[in-house]
């Protein structure tokens, strides 16, 4: 579904869970300026613990990007503050108290993966703009789950048609059907569109 958001457009987008118990509504904004954004609630389970998780990525035109915050209420509440200067540099905030941690910059990571949610695959996605039969390999600053840690992760994306990529990164692969926007619509065995876009 796409609505209005202002001086802009927005796509949202519902996925449903095959893991575990779980749904996110998801939107896709596109500003007036080129940039874009994604703002997602995710609602899961975690070793029976119920999860509320909300992220807002902002993005530059050529979808990278430029910062991010995630918060996630459980039992307890951890945020995480992301946030990428000009020269590619990612600097990534939490509540504990500890300094900021400022990530190696030989490693130069571009995307964000958040491991809750399908809809950071968008990101590379678009930004690589891959032909079908095209394959690039990227790092990321991935958050993981179930334990949200951060660490950089080396990932491949191969274009295998018109709406379908193959996703791997090391021990891991699966197929990744999108739709026009790039957004997914079916994750295998990890998450399927629950409205259409």
């Amino acid at each position: 579904m796409t609505t209005g958001f202002g001086d802009s457009e927005a796509t949202v987008v519902m996925w449903r869970c095959l893991f575990t118990t779980g749904l996110e509504r998801c939107v896709l904004v596109d500003y007036e300026n080129g940039a874009h954004g994604l703002e997602g609630t995710v609602l899961m389970s975690r070793d029976g613990e119920a999860l509320e998780i909300d992220y807002t990525i902002n993005l530059d035109r050529n979808w990278r990007t430029i910062d991010a915050e995630v918060v996630i209420v459980g039992d307890e509440t951890e945020v995480f503050n992301f946030e990428v200067d000009r020269n590619g540099r990612w600097t990534i905030e939490t509540e504990s108290g500890d300094d900021p941690q400022l990530l190696p910059e030989a490693e130069l990571p571009i995307d964000l993966d958040l491991g809750f949610t399908p809809a950071t695959n968008l990101l590379p996605i678009r930004r690589l703009d891959l032909g079908i039969g095209d394959s690039e390999e990227i790092t990321t600053v991935w958050l993981k789950y179930p334990d949200m840690r951060v660490q950089i992760a080396h990932q491949r994306y191969t274009r295998l048609g018109s709406d379908r990529y193959r996703y791997e990164s090391p021990g891991f692969s699966a197929e990744i059907t999108v739709d026009e926007m790039g957004l997914p619509v079916e994750y295998a065995g990890l998450w399927e569109r629950a409205t259409d876009s």
